[in-house]
């Protein structure tokens, strides 16, 4: 609710210098800004003034920090605002009236079940579930201290703070530590020209939002998913499948015919 009382002309520059305060301060932190609550429709100048502001924040607030040299990519939106309006789909229309229980700006009216805050609630309950920081997230492995990032080091997904080429979120998939330098990650390479086999480390506990794949090429160039249906028009085809035992991985990857050259990778993607 930040905003509503002494709400300005000013706020919309407040609401800045706030959140480029924290960005800068804490910039692996998550920032949610809410858009606030409305004044009952009589109260036409506050009302006017809460409407610049939450478009602003709805706007133009994470545009300004960009502009202005600030990373907004743990920045959130919530709008806390419209569900208060006589059309919710309409964010000019009226403020609904009797929703708002001291008949000025509380968002709590037990006559009309006294769901406001209950809304507000679960806006808020259904922001933070998307940013996944349960105990088996991504966030949780980067943030683990036995990877020696610590907070105020790289904690993005395509990070690399031991500078080994592997970015953090396939160290995730792999279970190697972001923080030390590894040598090789691909092992054990036997091929006949058709079936190609290879091992890696692997993540007996992958967080629950990475997603690892296979890719194959032919040039180190076009690169083609691992599911023997992707290829070049010159029609090979390969599919790999992995067998995972421990923490090691054994993936085969077979071409429907046989290939003079192939080469194969590992990624992962953040869900």
């Amino acid at each position: 609710m930040i905003g509503i009382n002494g709400i300005s002309a000013t706020s919309p520059q407040k609401i800045f210098d706030l959140a480029k305060e924290i960005i800068t301060q804490k910039p692996n932190a998550y920032l949610i800004v809410a858009q606030i609550t409305p004044y009952v429709d009589s109260q036409t100048a506050l009302n006017d003034l809460v409407y610049d502001y939450n478009v602003y924040i709805r706007d133009s607030l994470i545009s300004d920090l960009i502009a202005d040299g600030n990373d907004t990519s743990n920045l959130r939106i919530i709008d806390n605002y419209s569900m208060y309006l006589t059309n919710p789909a309409d964010y000019d229309s009226a403020v609904a009236p009797g929703r708002l229980s001291n008949n000025y700006n509380h968002p709590w009216n037990p006559t009309v079940g006294g769901a406001g805050y209950e809304v507000i609630a679960a806006n808020w309950f259904n922001m933070i579930e998307t940013l996944d920081l349960g105990p088996d997230s991504f966030r949780a492995f980067i943030t683990d201290p036995s990877n020696g990032i610590g907070e105020s080091g790289d904690l993005s997904f395509d990070g690399d703070p031991d500078g080994d080429d592997l970015s953090s979120g396939l160290e995730a998939w792999l279970g190697t530590n972001p923080s030390v330098f590894n040598t090789a990650s691909l092992t054990n390479l036997t091929t006949n020209g058709t079936v190609t086999s290879f091992q890696h480390p692997q993540n007996p506990n992958v967080p629950s939002n990475i997603t690892g794949y296979y890719q194959w090429s032919l040039n180190l160039s076009d690169w083609y998913a691992g599911d023997g249906v992707d290829g070049p028009g010159s029609g090979e085809k390969v599919s790999v499948n992995a067998n995972t035992v421990g923490s090691t991985s054994t993936a085969t990857a077979t071409a429907n015919e046989e290939l003079t050259e192939l080469f194969l990778r590992t990624g992962a993607t953040q869900d």
